[in-house]
């Protein structure tokens, strides 16, 4: 399960290899259009940076880690969750409580 939604966590769909690096194309906005809307903004994103190819790129690529998230989601059970639960209850908790609490981990380890 700890494999399956972290591979898929990120799409990268909205990364600025696929819509761009929107703080400098918001800045050449701003220059060119210091009393633009919002209106003005979209039409210089789809003009100057290819937008409706880079919005349905990010789109497929969030679609696709979305589908793949569905079919990790389906392969969770009950068992799946009660063997987390205690993995986090039981395990993890207590590898910090050990390493913090020189009592504990003495009635760990003996």
């Amino acid at each position: 399960m700890y494999h399956s939604v972290r591979q898929y966590q990120n799409s990268q769909g909205t990364r600025p290899a696929t819509v761009g690096q929107l703080n400098e194309i918001l800045d050449e906005y701003n220059d060119e259009y210091p009393e633009g809307d919002f209106e003005d903004w979209k039409q210089f994103y789809y003009e100057q940076n290819d937008g409706d190819e880079k919005i349905e790129e990010a789109a497929d690529k969030v679609y696709e880690m979305v589908d793949k998230m569905r079919d990790a989601a389906e392969q969770i059970d009950r068992d799946m969750l009660d063997r987390w639960v205690t993995d986090l209850v039981l395990y993890i908790h207590s590898d910090v409580l050990c390493s913090t609490s020189p009592d504990l981990r003495r009635r760990k380890t003996g």
